[in-house]
Order: structure tokens, then sequence, then C-alpha cells
């Protein structure tokens, strides 16, 4: 079962009951850095309401912005860089 959200994830989360999301993919235009922030901290804050257990958080940027290695439950896995974009791989603590 997949859905598609096109919007701001913060809208997203706001709006929606709630999750147990196994994989979430986030690409917001390159020129909205600040998303990448916000959906990434929100996700993380409210983990156990929208991440099921050992649930990836996938987020496309470009290869020159920096994204933290952690945001709260959230832990970067995998970096994957080719040309001018980048994937980074986080996955859901466990007991988190």
């Amino acid at each position: 079962h997949a859905r598609i959200y096109a919007g701001t994830a913060g809208a997203f989360l706001r709006s929606a009951e709630r999750g147990g999301f196994d994989v979430v993919f986030l690409d917001p235009p390159y020129d909205a850095a600040q998303e990448y922030e916000s959906a990434l901290t929100l996700l993380s804050e409210s983990a156990e309401k929208w991440l099921a257990p050992g649930a990836m958080v996938i987020a496309e940027h470009r290869r020159k912005q920096s994204l933290a290695g952690q945001y709260g439950a959230l832990n970067r896995t995998r970096l994957l860089e080719q040309g001018d974009a980048a994937l980074s791989f986080f996955v859901r603590g466990i007991g988190s």
C-alpha cells in the first residue's frame, strides 16, 4: 500500500491522524532547504506516531547541502551521492 502526498511535510503531518509508515521519501525543491530540517525534525519528534519500528526515511537533496547525521530518533545510515544530487537514508532507531 503506497500513498503519495504533494505538499509540505509539515502540512501533511499536521493534517493526518497517524502514519505507521515503513518508508518515507522526502523530495522538497532544492531551494527550500529549510523544508528538510523541518520535515526531519517533525518526523523524529513524533516517530512513534508516524513511523513503524525500523522505518526508513529517504531525503533527496543537493550534494552540497549538508544534513545532520541524526534527527532525534532518526539516524543516517547511508549517504549516496551522484552528480549534483544526494540521497540521505535515515532509520528510526529501535525502541524510539
